[in-house]
């Protein structure tokens, strides 16, 4: 594929990101500020608002790989498009309304459309692009699906008091991405009946490998807050730096996959371990330290589940590749979700220290090193 038809591909799904998130950041800042009314605890609305987010991931996963398989990729986007159009013009409403209903409708309309985005977002370029280019565009659309969740998640915190500039934007990033989509050339299916899918052993640990990647990632994540307040002494308003941290160092990880193929795996596995042991301690000693150390966890998150992706893109057929993401997006979701509730038994049934708990969240990957031996073992030629 030309670089020239590559790039909108790039930047619509970076815009959309950076939306998806833009508009959920927002809901949550505007119902933990009292910004918005509503009924009852602030808690009940905030975990709502997530969860109506995930949900479709849950529900409609395999849904989206089966449709994306038989379908043209182009005529897909353009569709999804639309309807991220519907879902930001709701969500600008409620905005300049302050009407909460709309905006839950409208992110669980975005949840939606970014489930069944989510097997185009792989399969794209798995038909586009060269086997050998498959690294370095896969890195890309990490790094920047990374970068935009950073930029929508900040942005749609700042900007709740402007809920006119907010919702423009908002809607502005979504026009843009729909005029990209229809700049996309077709890419009709191999076949358009759907074969029966049934998993490799490899793209069945590739699968559970990344949805590991993203148990990992929400548990961060999530946990950012405590991370800086009760171990870095910092401010909550500092949380942003943690995220920009992460952020840009799995987005640096991603790109830097593509010059290391047949290593990064294995580093970023080790790097996982290593930095999450090290992450409270050297948070500990210094803002700064903790920052590095949290820039070098997302690295070494980079690098490990940018592979994953690739062997999938490389070994997969047509049809298959996008069942495959669709459950992965499944067993992600299902896995964040697990985050949490691995969160909270640590946290506030066994109430271990914030030290203690990042140790453990370190030294849990040691699970699935089988599944990462076999993974490598077999990477060059399964």
């Amino acid at each position: 594929m030309n670089p020239l038809s590559r790039r909108p591909f790039l930047v619509l799904q970076g815009l959309g990101a950076g939306n998806d998130n833009l508009v959920k950041q927002a809901i949550l800042v505007m119902i933990g500020f009292g910004l918005i009314e509503y009924a009852g605890p602030s808690s009940l609305w905030t975990n709502l608002a997530s969860a109506l987010f995930i949900l479709p991931f849950l529900l409609l996963s395999d849904l989206a790989g089966r449709w994306v398989a038989t379908q043209n990729l182009r005529d897909v986007i353009i569709r999804i498009k639309n309807l991220e159009l519907v879902c930001a013009a709701v969500a600008g409403t409620g905005l300049v309304l302050g009407n909460l209903t709309l905006l839950l409708i409208a992110l669980a309309g975005l949840g939606a459309q970014s489930t069944l985005f989510g097997p185009s977002k792989f399969s794209w370029p798995a038909r586009t692009e060269r086997i050998e280019d498959l690294p370095a565009v896969t890195g890309s659309i990490e790094a920047i699906t990374f970068i935009a969740i950073l930029l929508g998640s900040l942005v749609g915190g700042l900007l709740v008091s402007a809920p006119i500039a907010l919702s423009a934007l908002v809607l502005g990033l979504a026009i843009i991405g729909r005029y990209l989509a229809g700049r996309l050339p077709s890419v009709p299916p191999l076949s358009v009946q759907n074969s029966p899918y049934q998993d490799h052993p490899q793209a069945l640990r590739s699968r559970r490998l990344i949805s590991w990647f993203w148990f990992l990632g929400a548990s961060y994540l999530t946990q950012l807050p405590l991370l800086t307040q009760q171990i870095m002494g910092w401010t909550a308003e500092s949380v942003s730096w943690l995220l920009a941290a992460f952020a840009i160092g799995v987005g640096a990880g991603s790109k830097w996959v593509s010059r290391i193929p047949n290593r990064a795996q294995p580093l970023g596995f080790v790097g996982l371990i290593v930095f999450g042991i090290s992450l409270p301690f050297a948070a500990a000693v210094s803002p700064i330290a903790g920052l590095a150390n949290l820039l070098a966890l997302g690295v070494a998150g980079g690098l490990y589940v940018v592979p994953l992706y690739v062997w999938m893109q490389t070994y997969l057929n047509a049809s298959e590749l996008p069942q495959a993401i669709g459950r992965n997006n499944r067993l992600n979701a299902a896995l964040m979700v697990a985050s949490a509730a691995f969160s909270i038994a640590l946290l506030v049934l066994l109430e271990v220290t914030p030290t203690l708990y990042f140790i453990v969240l370190a030294l849990s990957s040691l699970m699935t090193y089988p599944m990462v031996r076999e993974f490598n073992r077999d990477y060059s030629g399964s």
